[in-house]
């Protein structure tokens, strides 16, 4: 393992560009370039699949999942309401409370065409939201002294003679959007999925011909992308000598039990993602076949391809809470305690946006949020953190960003959150 010995100081963090709250007020998205379109490949011994049966998941260690009692409290009746209206296949809401989930819904069908109904337990693909754990497990490398925040990544890639202003770049830059890296282009994107090599081997020959290419740009202002992540995640690699998929199963996934958590589309007998179908007369929805077209290119794991059930987030979403309440214990150190912290100006931090809520339209989502949204066009993923009530929430839908959706997810956690108030209340005041 290759270490950086750096003196570790606490830090600031990031911001993100798929939503946000602004005034309380949930507003939609701002409008993302999509991903250029994926080409069929053939699926070869370095593709990721989520079959269990596949040569990355027969690399990666086996987990033990955490402890969990599936809650008492059914949201589904909610969640049918808010798909109906959105007009999505399937929707799926969780509510956690401490260390522990306390209800939980879903409700329609997995794919267009298959009348399978969704279930409680199924996977789904979180995108961007991979990039907070991204983060964690930098966050844990840092602890374990392999690097600092603010290891540069010139110091990292020393034998590749970066350009001028790498050397300025920290890893905690990278987190932060805040690196003047640039953007993935459609060329780039299109060589990943092409390409036979591993997604490991993918990120270094990326960071070699077209990073190194290039200095940052001098405008070091948060600037969102996917690439900042993706070179987070090979320096990981380049220190330790393990690929992304394999650390941050190993040092995250498995101590934490979250057994059903993994890397592309959640695979079979799972929901699927969809699209529009153009050749709908009413534009309809097209689900995607489990394949390398169901996910963005494995090479961009760090910033976006992992799937999860509801409950192997659970113990991970209780330690983040610890960490925004700053409870003593091993989260209260500075290395874990970055990944909540704001820089000087902006609301992004680690893999999560902040906000002060206080608007009328929501009744129990008041004050400090953190949240994140994810999308790979075909899926939507969100996650709240509630610090000051102890409480974190996640909504999903297997379609990309629709218009309605984020005020649909954030009105639904509201009043999930306030029938479990609601039912405790009843309970502790009943002779």
């Amino acid at each position: 393992m290759k270490t950086i010995q750096m003196a570790c100081r606490s830090h600031l963090f990031l911001h993100l560009s798929l939503g946000f709250i602004t005034l309380g007020c949930v507003r939609q998205p701002p409008a993302t370039a999509p991903e250029p379109a994926p080409v069929p490949i053939a699926v070869t011994d370095s593709t990721p699949v989520a079959d269990e049966s596949s040569p990355l998941a027969a690399s990666l260690p086996e987990i033990t999942p955490a402890p969990f009692t599936p809650p008492a409290m059914d949201l589904s009746e909610m969640t049918e309401t808010a798909r109906t209206h959105l007009g999505v296949p399937a929707f799926a809401i969780s509510i956690i409370q401490g260390d522990e989930m306390v209800a939980w819904g879903a409700s329609g069908i997995r794919a267009v065409g298959d009348d399978t109904p969704v279930s409680l337990t199924d996977k789904w693909h979180m995108g961007s939201n991979t990039k907070a754990m991204t983060a964690h497990l930098v966050a844990i490398l840092v602890q374990e002294g392999v690097l600092s925040w603010d290891t540069t990544v010139a110091e990292v890639y020393s034998d590749l003679t970066p350009p001028n202003g790498w050397n300025e770049v920290s890893i905690l830059d990278l987190c932060r959007h805040r690196s003047g890296i640039r953007k993935l282009n459609p060329m780039v994107s299109m060589h990943f999925y092409q390409s036979t090599e591993s997604p490991r081997v993918q990120r270094r020959q990326w960071v070699e011909k077209v990073v190194m290419a290039h200095p940052p740009k001098d405008d070091r202002h948060y600037d969102y992308a996917n690439a900042n992540y993706m070179l987070a995640g090979a320096i990981l690699e380049e220190l330790t000598d393990q690929s992304w998929e394999k650390l941050i199963t190993t040092q995250l996934f498995a101590p934490l039990g979250m057994a059903g958590v993994g890397f592309g589309s959640p695979g079979d007998h799972q929901p699927l993602g969809h699209v529009k179908d153009l050749a709908h007369p009413d534009g309809g929805w097209k689900s995607v076949p489990v394949g390398p077209r169901a996910d963005n290119p494995a090479a961009l794991g760090p910033a976006g391809t992992a799937h999860s059930d509801f409950a192997s987030l659970v113990p991970y979403l209780a330690m983040h809470l610890d960490i925004a309440q700053q409870v003593p214990g091993p989260t209260a150190q500075p290395s874990f305690q970055t990944l909540h912290a704001l820089p000087e100006e902006g609301v992004y931090s680690a893999g999560w946006v902040e906000q002060n809520m206080a608007t009328d339209d929501l009744s129990e989502i008041k004050g400090r949020v953190l949240f994140h949204n994810g999308s790979n066009t075909m899926w939507t993923h969100t996650i709240g953190l509630l610090p000051e009530k102890d409480m974190a929430f996640v909504c999903a839908t297997n379609v990309g960003v629709q218009p309605n959706y984020e005020e649909t997810c954030w009105k639904l956690a509201d009043q999930a959150i306030a029938a479990v108030s609601a039912a405790q209340t009843e309970s502790t005041e009943q002779p």
